[in-house]
């Protein structure tokens, strides 16, 4: 879970106004443990596909967007996703 900086920064200015009767006596029986084998961690780091098999996947998309029409030359966002396309799909 993504904690953002500025809740963290917060986190002090809302424990100082607690005292020790307010916390629970035992935080740790809230919690269940964290017992998710490396193995399947890992498994989700990996990549499914390979980058071949995305290439060959979005090459009639960059066909389109990138060669037969002009979208790329006024939308940013597209223009960039053409220029990834190239770099890492040229030599494939």
């Amino acid at each position: 879970m993504y904690i953002g900086k500025n809740l963290l920064l917060f986190i002090p200015v809302l424990l100082s106004g607690c005292t020790a009767q307010d916390l629970p006596v035992d935080i740790g029986s809230e919690l269940e443990p964290f017992d998710v084998p490396l193995v399947e961690l890992e498994k989700d780091a990996k990549p499914i596909t390979t980058l071949n098999e995305q290439c060959k996947r979005f090459v009639n998309h960059y066909r389109y967007y990138c060669r037969t029409s002009n979208i790329a030359t006024y939308n940013e966002e597209i223009r960039i996703i053409c220029e990834r396309y190239r770099t890492y799909c040229s030599d494939r």
